[in-house]
Parts: structure tokens; sequence; C-alpha cells
């Protein structure tokens, strides 16, 4: 009798154990897509660059960055590496509202507009904080002065 009482409890552990396993593997498959999803990026957008569109964010109190650059370029990212997950991170996070401006079809005259601002080298990624002067990155700038410089002049 004593054999017979014992062995039920053999069989619930038995049992109890691929539920456990089961559970187990849940919760640390959840635990895992929460942190995976949670370090991801914030994904942005980038619309198309116009003087105009920059004038208007600023009158609205948002900031902006343009980001200039043609395909064309000698470097293997024509974005000059301006554009990584953690800088869209902290453009995104710094509120700024994304634009692009493609340059590999425009002609000179487009050219001497940006030099008559100040930039003589694309890809370049510039900041228009809502206060302050305009901020001006270059292509190959190391990723971790981007990102400080977005947080800095962010919001």
């Amino acid at each position: 009798m004593d054999e017979f009482q014992h062995r039920p409890n053999r069989e619930v552990k038995l049992n109890a154990r691929p539920a456990f396993i089961a559970a187990f593997v849940a919760a640390v498959t959840l635990a895992a897509a929460f942190l995976l999803t949670s370090r991801r990026p914030r994904s942005i957008e980038w619309i198309p660059y116009s003087a105009a569109a920059v004038a208007e964010r600023k009158a609205e109190g948002r900031s902006s960055a343009v980001l200039y650059y043609a395909r064309w370029t000698l470097s293997a990212d024509p974005k000059g590496g301006l554009v990584t997950p953690a800088v869209s991170k902290s453009l995104a996070e710094a509120g700024f509202v994304t634009m692009e401006a493609d340059l590999t079809d425009y002609n000179v005259e487009r050219f001497d507009v940006l030099k008559k601002q100040g930039f003589t080298t694309i890809p370049i990624l510039v900041l228009y904080p809502t206060a302050g002067p305009r901020i001006a990155i270059d292509g190959g700038t190391p990723e971790s002065e981007i990102v400080s410089t977005v947080e800095r002049f962010g919001r």
C-alpha cells in the first residue's frame, strides 16, 4: 500500500516538470522579446527637404535636421555614416523633424546655394534647433559625437 500511495506523487512530479519547463521557456521568451523591442531604435520618417519646411517647423517651435547627400559621393555610404540606428534614435527622442535632400541629380546652382550657407562638403547633417544657430555635422564624424550633439541641441 505504501508503494501505491507513493506512485501517484511521482506521476504528478513527472507531469509537472514539462509544464514548469514550458512556463519557464514562455517567460524567458517574453522577457527576451520585451528587451529586444524596447532597445530597438525608434523608426523615423525622412521627409523631402525644402527651406520653407524648415522655416515652417521653426515657426511651430520644432527643430529640424536636414541630411544633404548624393549617391555619387566617394564614400561607400552616400550618407556618410550620418544616419545610423543610434543617430536615428537620438534624433527621434530629441524631437527633430528629419528631412533629406538627395542632391544626386541636381545641378551646380543647387550646390552654390549650399556654399552660400557655408557648406563645402556633402554628406552633411545640419541641425536647425528652435533657438540658436544651425549646427553642421560632416560625414565621417564619430557616431558618439553626433548623438551627443543631437541630445545637446534637441527640443
